[in-house]
């Protein structure tokens, strides 16, 4: 009796030795999957974290270029605080209204200032008249042959008023509106 009671406990030992081993093994194959998804995922939040420094880099560099642009109109105009806040207001509310971002149209107002235009002129109706015009035509406010310069040697050129302009580019932005419908 004692050797089979000795056997049955062997046997017994053997099993559970073979199942803590399976158990072992599957364990070990779990860590090891775990572990491979902990670094995709890992790697997927270094590429998230990575894209969105990018992100953020961008947001950064895009204020401070509105920033720079609002400040070079401030020192050519020797605008007020409340008067550049006004600008900034009025490029804020012609970006929601038109296809330009306010950054856009802030360029297109310091090239304006550039050409001898002050801000009351701008916020007269000559900023709206620009962006109105440019969107109607669906082209570039800045640059060379862009509107802004377009605008400002037609007023040079005929001495139009900031009243007279917004007029006479509203009228043109509802032809070129009404030509393409």
């Amino acid at each position: 009796g004692i050797v089979f009671a000795t056997d049955m406990l062997a046997k017994a030992a053997n099993e559970s030795s073979s199942t803590l081993n399976q158990l072992h093994g599957d364990a070990n194959r779990v860590m090891k999957d775990n572990l491979r998804v902990a670094r995709r995922i890992g790697v997927g939040m270094t590429v998230a974290g990575g894209a969105m420094a990018w992100g953020f880099g961008r947001a950064i560099r895009a204020a401070a270029d509105y920033g720079h642009i609002m400040k070079s109109i401030e020192l050519i105009t020797e605008g007020t605080e409340n008067q550049m806040r006004q600008l900034d207001k009025t490029a804020t509310d012609l970006g929601i209204n038109t296809i330009f971002d306010p950054k856009k149209i802030l360029m297109a107002s310091e090239q304006l200032v550039r050409q001898g235009f002050d801000l009351d002129q701008l916020e007269g109706g000559v900023l709206k008249a620009v962006t109105h015009l440019g969107a109607a035509l669906d082209k570039e406010l800045t640059g060379k042959g862009g509107v802004a310069e377009q605008v400002s040697d037609l007023m040079h050129m005929f001495n139009i008023q900031p009243k007279g302009i917004v007029f006479a580019t509203d009228m043109l932005a509802k032809a070129a509106n009404e030509s393409s419908s």
